[in-house]
């Protein structure tokens, strides 16, 4: 381990432990009811805060706006939900850039319908992705993942 290799390492390892994880300090508590009361105290945050949650029409159309620069995570943590509904508010959005990296299945902001709202600039190209940059329907910024 850590400790095993550099001595001092391994002490400064241990107090940073012992001061985030408070059971290591010898007290009572066992796993399990540290974790059911920390699931409790998450769950009552979240039922206390209900303006935290909303559709995602909803979403969309409070934080995108005509003129934005929007980001779409890539691959599978792509938000299916959000990029659906920013599509079906096509009518109300105008040049909107869409710049994302690897996109698999299905992209609704580039059926035909959508392309007077809607902009790709993608970083890499799928094959969700590639015919549209090689039509000249968006733009292709090459980016290395290294």
């Amino acid at each position: 381990m850590l400790s095993a290799c550099c001595p001092r390492r391994g002490l400064l390892a241990r107090r940073w432990f012992s001061s985030v994880w408070p059971h290591s300090r010898g007290l009572t508590t066992t796993a399990p009811e540290y974790y059911a009361e920390a699931k409790h105290t998450i769950i009552k945050d979240l039922t206390m805060s209900p303006e935290m949650f909303s559709s995602a029409g909803s979403a969309i159309e409070k934080f995108v706006q005509s003129g934005n620069r929007v980001y779409l995570h890539m691959a599978a943590a792509n938000p299916v939900t959000l990029v659906q509904a920013m599509a079906d508010q096509h009518e109300r959005l105008d040049n909107v850039e869409v710049c994302h990296m690897h996109l698999e299945g299905k992209v609704p902001y580039l059926e035909e319908h959508c392309r007077h709202s809607f902009r790709m600039n993608s970083f890499f190209l799928s094959s969700a992705t590639r015919k549209f940059a090689n039509n000249g329907a968006g733009d292709f910024t090459p980016c290395f993942f290294s």
